[in-house]
């Protein structure tokens, strides 16, 4: 059986609850059919009388703020080793104010949070010079 763009933009929609094939079609260059668009917008903002089982909310996203501050002590982290600073001393200078000890920035540190959110970064900047969404990044 051969899908068209449109039966594969439904299948994602069936799959809810579970929104990841939706986002990921959404990340992707599969054109959005009409119909599509139109399911999103009721998913976001329903008419009455609505016509699906599922909304999608706007919620804060709590894991972006732990993020943002493993990536703000992995910065300093790598700023006070630039400087000269030992692993140890790092360490202590970028928890210190946000109340982490050393071993949880050298675990921070080890993630690389804001390597990967720079490659995310440099994705959506690439995203924007060709207007080409999916396919890998060299690098990644």
């Amino acid at each position: 059986m051969t899908w068209g763009f449109e039966e594969i933009w439904l299948e994602a929609f069936k799959a809810l609850p579970d929104v990841r094939p939706l986002a990921k079609l959404l990340r992707s260059d599969v054109q959005m059919p009409p119909r599509a668009r139109m399911i999103l917008a009721e998913l976001l903002a329903p008419a009455e009388p609505p016509m699906s089982d599922w909304l999608l909310k706007c919620e804060p996203n709590l894991a972006a703020k732990k993020a943002r501050r493993k990536i703000r002590i992995e910065k300093q982290y790598r700023m006070s080793r630039a400087v000269g600073l030992n692993s140890e001393g790092a360490a202590e200078q970028a928890g210190k104010p946000n109340n982490v000890d050393v071993r949880q920035v050298h675990r921070i540190v080890k993630a690389k949070a804001a390597e990967r959110l720079d490659r995310r970064a440099a994705r959506l900047l690439l995203i924007k010079m060709t207007g080409k969404v999916g396919g890998p990044i060299e690098g990644e």
